[in-house]
């Protein structure tokens, strides 16, 4: 069966949102019957098990699928040697090979693929109006169970910020209400590490969008009005608090704990005293998580693999030691010419979901995932070979 020349927008927007279509189902069943019923877990694997077969037949036929199997490639050679350095790595093999095929290989291909980014941005318009009907649900699911969501937060971030976005600069007074509703929901029963990402959005709207001169002032001015919003911001916490008793941010905000980092702390600080003692030294990929897992003496697999380092460059530089500063390096270059790139030539489509895209993966990088298991990594870095290999095409303003 030949595809269409749209199919593949469109199969890209419903891979990557499809968590959020399972958080729906998964939601109601809480709703109904005040659990997740066991057989959802086996269905939601029946169709991630699809998607990655079809994924994979994308791959054998489209043509930048050589990004795919380049990217598995460096993927199993640093595994290997990963293996030599830290071998206790090898009883996660089925969960990091499932989840870094799924979240980070496969999207940095199909991103890469998609080369009309007015194409990408219409083909998640629909998924803001699926990330309105699961806050509505993952409201009701709070009620019941008083427990914030991260998933939620995360799964949700990409259609917020692309709401906000299209609010903005494409002046549709909609989706910014669409976007303060779910940036409210969010505040009360998500996670504070993805408020960071719209934070991110903020700043990169007036750094692709704003013109210089402005940009300036109006930095100027928030840089001195900080101080004063940290403490209005508390005061109106305090007031929420009285109201959502329940939320973890509001309550946390409103005691002015706006920076606690729960037990992060506390990887970081491994982290960093590893860092310290053997600078230079190759760990290997995945190695954090085996080193955390033993310093805090857990034992049990799936805690092992919620065991790293919560922080984009500190893994890096656990897992390569000072060599990692060259990585790190080039992806900051990659990061800067695509900024670039996308400031001077750039069609708003592609600015848009360039904010969309970035915001995601650096705001939850910095705090809450792995690169090597999330997806806003696998999405980003797709976007930067996007970019990069595009010289044409709908990627830059048409004059």
């Amino acid at each position: 069966m030949k595809l269409k020349k749209d199919d593949i927008y469109l199969f890209s927007a419903l891979y990557l949102n499809w968590g959020m279509i399972y958080g729906i189902i998964s939601g109601i069943s809480i709703i109904l019957f005040k659990q997740e019923k066991a057989w959802l877990v086996l269905f939601n694997k029946g169709i991630l098990i699809l998607f990655l077969a079809a994924a994979f037949l994308l791959i054998l036929k489209r043509k930048r699928g050589f990004i795919a199997i380049m990217a598995g490639c460096v993927w199993g050679a640093l595994f290997c040697l990963a293996l030599l350095t830290t071998p206790e790595i090898l009883k996660l093999f089925s969960k990091i090979i499932f989840y870094t095929i799924y979240n980070v290989i496969i999207p940095i291909f199909l991103i890469s693929e998609l080369e009309d980014y007015d194409k990408l941005e219409k083909s998640f318009i629909p998924f803001i109006y699926m990330g309105i009907i699961y806050s509505i649900i993952q409201w009701r699911v709070f009620k019941i169970t008083g427990l914030y969501s991260m998933e939620y937060s995360y799964l949700t971030i990409m259609v917020a910020i692309l709401s906000l976005v299209l609010g903005v600069y494409k002046k549709k007074k909609g989706f910014l209400v669409i976007a303060a509703c779910l940036f409210s929901i969010n505040l009360v029963c998500g996670s504070r590490g993805s408020l960071i990402c719209y934070m991110i959005a903020i700043i990169f709207i007036f750094v692709i969008f704003v013109d210089a001169r402005k940009r300036i002032t109006r930095v100027t001015l928030i840089a001195v009005s900080i101080p004063f919003a940290f403490n209005f911001l508390q005061r109106v916490m305090s007031w929420l608090s009285i109201y959502f008793t329940k939320s973890r941010t509001i309550s946390l905000f409103a005691e002015g704990k706006f920076f606690y980092a729960a037990s992060r702390d506390k990887y970081y600080s491994f982290v960093l005293e590893q860092i310290r003692n053997a600078p230079m030294k190759i760990r290997g990929i995945y190695s954090d998580r085996i080193y955390i897992g033993e310093y805090f003496q857990r034992t049990d697999p799936a805690q092992i693999y919620g065991s790293y380092s919560h922080n984009f460059f500190l893994e890096i530089l656990f897992q390569f030691g000072m060599w990692g500063i060259l990585l790190l390096i080039g992806y900051g270059i990659a990061v800067i010419y695509t900024i670039r790139k996308v400031k001077k030539d750039g069609s708003i489509s592609m600015k848009t979901m360039y904010i969309v895209f970035a915001s995601y993966a650096m705001g939850q990088l910095l705090i809450s995932g792995s690169y090597l298991t999330s997806m806003s990594f696998g999405i980003f870095t797709g976007l930067l070979f996007s970019i990069c290999l595009n010289r044409s095409h709908n990627c830059i303003r048409k004059s």
